[in-house]
């Protein structure tokens, strides 16, 4: 799940980069609720024979096979390659990967350090208010939902349920903008 995760974030990176930003302007841009999105979608890609090799590494039952050596040398290729496309000095080779993905469990946080991590965050969400988001109309909205539609169903990799909701999202979008759309009467005008 972690590896899945990292590479979102080196993909949205790597777009946000194509866009012109610069890497912190890239990282300032990320969310909380981005953060939530990938965490979902990494669990989401995570195999059903990932699982299996947790429950047996956590039991201790020896599973090295080649099949799973094969996989973990393509996952970290795969992330090296998406992290030599950024815009860095040094080329970033697997072990570099995988010292990244095995980074947090090497550190270890005192109480204080969790205090100053937590009062930091703080510090910086309380700078984060001003800015303000601009609300999208649901005429706008709809016609966004509309183009993604058309892009999903176009997917092969899409399910049928993942599908439909996009159609929901669209069919709550277009009820939406149609209730603003609505006519008034001439009485509304006329009330005291």
């Amino acid at each position: 799940m972690k590896r899945n995760y990292r590479r979102r974030l080196l993909q949205v990176l790597l777009t946000e980069l194509d866009g012109g930003l610069t890497v912190i302007e890239a990282l300032k841009k990320i969310t909380v609720k981005d953060v939530c999105y990938w965490i979902a979608s990494a669990w989401d890609d995570v195999k059903v024979s990932t699982i299996q090799k947790s429950w047996k590494k956590l039991f201790n039952i020896d599973n090295k096979t080649q099949d799973a050596q094969e996989t973990d040398d393509y996952e970290v290729d795969s992330i090296a390659n998406l992290a030599n496309q950024l815009p860095v000095e040094q080329t970033i080779g697997n072990q570099d990967v995988i010292d990244w993905m095995n980074l947090d469990e090497e550190m270890g946080l005192t109480d204080d350090a969790i205090a100053d991590l937590v009062l930091h965050v703080t510090h910086e969400e309380e700078e984060d208010t001003d800015e303000i988001t601009q609300k999208i109309s649901h005429s706008d909205g709809f016609k966004s939902l509309e183009a993604a539609l058309a892009y999903v169903e176009q997917q092969e990799e899409l399910t049928p349920l993942e599908v439909l909701h996009f159609q929901r999202w669209r069919k709550i979008a277009a009820s939406k903008r149609g209730m603003k759309l609505k006519q008034k009467s001439s009485k509304d005008f006329f009330k005291q």
